[in-house]
């Protein structure tokens, strides 16, 4: 029986996905999508685990690429392009209206502060396990039994919804749960599955 379920955050409820920003990035730089993002991942775990600011991740990321616009521009776009995912807000608050909710996400400690100011949805997730302040990401198996010993449940207790597949798989291998996002019409009709009707 499902007792908790585990929201990411990018992804499901924002655009912070690098997948989204990047694509606006690819303008400033002779560089392939596919080298965009193999650089970004393969540079920001340091960042994504609170080892390292936003801005020394994106000196680094700008020397790796070499980009024809200043880290100021990066960021201003990268910020400018997070906005709320239709439909799953209106899921949330028929969830919790008979579950216990959590939440699971990568993010870095700058653009944390950010949709912690500009978003309330925040309020309903009581428990909630960050990569930047844990020291692990996804799809590290450390993070999922980070939030399993703080929701203190077993993991066929748990239903986790992301919007990535390598993040998802660790969490059945776990065997917990999952549903991997595509949108809120999605969502709804995959949760039916888990006799959750929203």
């Amino acid at each position: 029986m499902i007792k908790v379920i585990i929201f990411d955050n990018g992804g499901v409820f924002v655009t912070t996905s690098s997948s989204i920003f990047l694509l606006s990035f690819k303008k400033f730089t002779g560089a392939s999508l596919s080298e965009l993002r193999k650089a970004y991942w393969y540079l920001s775990k340091p960042l994504d685990t609170g080892k390292e600011a936003e801005i020394n991740f994106y000196r680094k990321f700008t020397k790796k690429i070499k980009f024809n616009c200043s880290i100021k521009e990066l960021l201003k776009i990268r910020y400018s392009k997070i906005k709320r995912i239709p439909g799953t807000g209106g899921i949330l608050r028929k969830v919790i209206k008979k579950y216990k909710v959590a939440m699971m996400n990568n993010e870095y400690k700058e653009c944390m502060k950010f949709l912690l100011k500009k978003y309330p949805y925040f309020k309903y997730f009581k428990k909630r396990v960050t990569s930047c302040e844990v020291g692990f990401r996804k799809p590290e198996s450390q993070i999922y039994k980070i939030m399993l010993k703080k929701l203190g449940v077993k993991p066929e207790e748990c239903l986790f919804i992301d919007d990535l597949k390598d993040n998802t798989k660790t969490a059945r291998k776990l065997g917990i749960n999952t549903i991997t996002f595509r949108n809120a019409k999605q969502l709804k009709d995959n949760l039916k599955k888990f006799g959750i009707f929203v």
